[in-house]
């Protein structure tokens, strides 16, 4: 009798768990996916055009260029600041004097030519005309005048000089000259990151598609253990083992299917300026890891990212510029002593009703010296020291960035190293898991086993297979970070640009 009742019990349990393996449809339709089947678009993508795309995509959408444009433009305002002057004035004005009485009325034109040069010198000329004509009750009188001038201010101490005068040319040209590798930069920056992005993705398929055998693999034990179980050569629970693993199995494959949606997006971003798109595209990687043991020698990886490092050259062009503002501010810290000089000719003609006269032409000139100091010069002492406080944060700055690029190749040195003997151990491991898979399915099929040793072994093989995948996509990633520091792709950047 209560061996009845422990049979009873065992078939309304196994009736329990079979209706409870029937679990709600898992493979429903989604805006995205058709059971295991992508809905949408898909589109095959190589590493390669992922990375042009993106080049092309970042000048389209963040056009960094522009700021090169800026820089050079600002040039051009530095050095129009020497550009010569022309200045046209004319002018009358009348007099009138009630007691004699008299009314003057003078016009005057005037022409002056004005260039200042990067010394500090100033030259010009000018030349005037002067028309007076003044009347009385007794007579009429016309003067005409023509005045030539030249004249020269020459700074001798403060204001004296390129280092002053020609400053914001120089620093401009830096400027310039940074703003031009900030965009190199820039581009290399996503370089990397859409290589990057791109490897996640392939990640993520590799997921899938381990994820997809696992399930085919959980289905052909239910398939094994429903065929033992009804020759009596295994258990019924063998069985519902078998169906749960395959549940379990669903809840990877959705799991790698998100993250496939997720570095989709990432991916898409970076190679489409596209804001939304009515039928979703996924993107195919099509490229595939290349894993070599990596041959570096870190002494000759820290000259190359030390030599070619794009920050350090603008920390270089900054610290330049703090330089020549040092030398500049140290300069104007010098009394202002300025040399004048003018030479004036003239050449006038009076003429009234009774007589007629030209007057003599008069050649005038003057020579001197001015000094200007001031009594306290505290602007100029306070810009001295602003000078030299930015040279001494710019020069900080550079040392902490070469310290942190030797830190950063140790980093990425170790990193390489380190994916490589994870990709090794990962290669070796899913050997031997393979081993034990095969060796469990063949101990079930003896009734050694059960479902869940089959399922567990199974499930070690997707954990190593996956392993393998990571270390590949890590390998590939630290070669792109090496080329990275090592400066290699700057110069495939410049070659896309065209730049020399």
């Amino acid at each position: 009798m209560i061996k009845k009742k422990k049979a009873l019990v065992g078939i309304l349990t196994y009736m329990f768990l079979a209706q409870g393996a029937q679990a709600a449809d898992l493979t429903a339709l989604s805006p995205y996916w058709n059971n295991f089947e992508f809905q949408g678009n898909r589109v095959q993508m190589s590493l390669r055009a992922a990375r042009q795309r993106t080049f092309l995509n970042e000048l389209v959408t963040q056009p960094t260029a522009l700021a090169i444009d800026t820089a050079q433009s600002e040039i051009i305002s530095a050095e129009s600041s020497f550009d010569p002057t022309v200045t046209l004035s004319t002018t009358r004005s009348s007099t009138q004097n009630e007691v004699t009485p008299t009314q003057t009325v003078n016009d005057t034109a005037s022409l002056t030519v004005s260039k200042a040069f990067q010394t500090g010198t100033v030259l010009s000329a000018s030349g005037s005309y002067t028309q007076a004509d003044s009347t009385t009750n007794t007579n009429d009188l016309a003067t005409d005048q023509v005045s030539k001038s030249v004249s020269l201010t020459q700074p001798l101490l403060k204001d004296a000089g390129g280092v002053v005068n020609a400053l914001s040319i120089r620093t401009a040209e830096k400027t310039f000259d940074s703003q031009k590798m900030t965009h190199i930069d820039t581009m290399s920056g996503k370089y990397l990151a859409v290589t990057n992005a791109y490897w996640d993705h392939w990640l993520a398929f590799q997921s899938l598609n381990i994820a997809l055998e696992q399930y085919e693999l959980a289905k052909q034990q239910t398939v094994l253990a429903q065929k033992l179980a009804d020759a009596g050569l295994a258990a019924n629970v063998e069985v519902l083992r078998a169906e749960t693993g395959v549940a379990q199995r669903m809840d990877a494959i959705l799991q790698a299917q998100n993250n496939i949606i997720a570095t989709n997006n990432v991916l898409s971003k970076l190679v489409s300026s596209e804001e939304s798109e009515e039928i979703y595209t996924l993107i195919q990687p099509t490229s595939e890891p290349e894993v070599t043991e990596p041959k570096l020698n870190k002494r000759q990886l820290l000259d190359e990212a030390l030599n070619n490092s794009l920050s350090i050259k603008i920390l270089e062009n900054s610290t330049d510029s703090a330089q020549m503002t040092l030398e500049a501010a140290e300069h104007q810290l010098l009394p202002e002593v300025d040399f004048n000089a003018t030479y004036t000719e003239t050449d006038g003609k009076t003429d009234n009703k009774s007589v007629k006269f030209n007057s003599s032409e008069k050649d005038d000139w003057t020579v001197g010296l001015t000094l200007t100091y001031p009594f306290m010069q505290r602007a100029d002492n306070e810009a001295h020291k602003q000078a030299l406080i930015n040279l001494k944060t710019v020069r900080y700055s550079l040392a902490t960035q070469r310290q942190t690029i030797a830190k950063n190749v140790d980093l990425a040195l170790n990193s390489i190293y380190q994916s490589y003997r994870k990709l090794v151990a990962a290669i070796a491991e899913e050997e031997i898991t393979q081993r034990i898979y095969r060796a469990e399915v063949q101990q079930f099929n003896q009734g050694q086993q059960t479902s869940t040793d089959v399922l567990n072994a199974a499930q070690q093989l997707a954990v190593a297979q996956n392993k393998k995948a990571s270390a590949k996509v890590d390998f590939e990633k630290n070669k792109t970070q090496i080329n990275y520091i090592r400066g290699a792709l700057n110069q495939t950047v410049m070659e896309f640009l065209n730049i020399e």
